[in-house]
């Protein structure tokens, strides 16, 4: 390995930076290697600094703009070009001699490194942040370039291979958490050559350990909703049903003292989100980890529209539902399961009162495709990606 080898990390928000973190802690075993971790809490709103373990030597922050960021997936023109600019100028010295980029989930700025450390001759690596929200509405990719065109066709040599047509353009790999994942993307228009589901370091111990797997739940005590970003993905139309669900669900179980309900929110749920969910719908609400893995654990049930972490709380074996979801169907899969899925507040009534159902299912199973095999290693086999190729 050559003296000096240099690279560059990004994450977005605290769960995609759990992926992030244990590579850097591999790939920073030998001396000669060198990094900087580009935080982009500056930019738009984050609870990224909480997470952060990282020495302010290694650290990159954009100074604070005078105009916010509302959402790195589809800015103005305008915020654009002003990154560009900063990205060129003040990132200069580090793209340069970057020998990989290696981020999660991934935005316009990611996009814009990943240009040009390609360009350089270096290896672009994109981390999985989660499920695709694309599927929600069954887009598909032509759909998107048929709005797109026309902007993409700009005489701009950044936009003559762009990631909105290509996703995975400037990326030598794309990591997947496991067979699922992969399916999904390549649904999506992803080259599936570039993907590899070795699973993603997020979920290393999860896997590694399978923990709670004999939890068993009979009397209903806590029942959670588990909330989506949508209104982040500009999914407006999704966060609208989430928040109607959400009521619905609330007023159902106010003539039910014996079951506390809260919501627990996502990393990059919307202001807008959040104040209605606290002040119309006037739900309780887990806004941090610690508190949820304290309050799952204890009788407890979940319930979402469309999430991630749902995944999560199967494989632990928890009871966790679906409630008026989106149907996705792609390459003969079809999500989620019919057994996990309520339509109505009628139904949830009748689950909350069948213990034999909620003892007997078993949850683990409808997750296992979610996770590679492979996942325990994904960290050191990501790392080893960068390095040697």
């Amino acid at each position: 390995m050559n003296k000096n080898f240099f690279g560059i990390f990004i994450a977005q928000q605290s769960t995609t930076f759990k992926n992030i973190e244990l590579i850097i802690e591999n790939y920073s075993k030998t001396d000669t290697n060198e990094f900087i971790f580009i935080n982009q809490s500056n930019i738009y709103n984050n609870n990224l600094d909480d997470f952060i373990k990282i020495k302010d030597k290694y650290i990159y922050k954009f100074k604070k703009p005078i105009i916010k960021v509302n959402n790195p997936y589809s800015p103005s023109l305008f915020i654009k070009v002003i990154y560009f600019i900063k990205i060129k100028f003040f990132l200069g010295k580090y793209l340069k001699k970057a020998k990989f980029v290696c981020f999660s989930p991934g935005g316009f700025i990611e996009g814009e490194i990943a240009r040009i450390v390609k360009k350089n001759g270096g290896k672009v690596i994109q981390i999985e942040g989660g499920l695709p929200n694309d599927l929600i509405n069954n887009k598909s990719r032509n759909e998107e370039i048929k709005k797109t065109k026309i902007y993409y066709k700009l005489p701009f040599k950044r936009f003559s291979s762009n990631p909105r047509i290509d996703p995975l353009v400037h990326v030598d790999y794309f990591i997947s958490s496991g067979q699922i994942s992969k399916k999904m993307h390549e649904t999506l228009g992803y080259n599936d050559a570039k993907i590899l589901d070795i699973g993603i370091p997020r979920f290393e111990n999860l896997i590694g350990k399978k923990s709670a797997t004999n939890y068993q739940v009979t009397k209903v005590d806590n029942l959670i909703y588990i909330a989506g970003a949508y209104e982040f993905h500009n999914e407006k139309k999704q966060s609208e049903k989430m928040l109607s669900d959400i009521k619905e669900i609330y007023k159902f179980l106010n003539n039910k003292k014996e079951i506390l309900f809260q919501v627990k929110l996502h990393p990059r749920q919307s202001n807008n989100e959040i104040n209605k969910i606290v002040n119309e719908i006037k739900a309780e609400i887990i806004n941090n980890d610690q508190k949820f893995q304290e309050v799952v654990f204890k009788n407890s049930i979940a319930i979402t529209r469309y999430s991630n972490l749902a995944y999560e709380l199967l494989y632990q074996n928890i009871p966790t539902f679906f409630y008026k979801p989106p149907t996705l169907e792609f390459k003969q899969i079809t999500l989620p399961d019919k057994n996990l899925v309520i339509n109505n507040k009628l139904e949830l009534e009748k689950l909350l009162n069948d213990s034999e159902k909620l003892i007997n299912l078993n949850y683990s199973e409808y997750a296992k495709l979610f996770y590679s095999k492979n996942t325990p290693n994904s960290s050191s086999l990501i790392t080893k990606l960068l390095v040697e190729g």
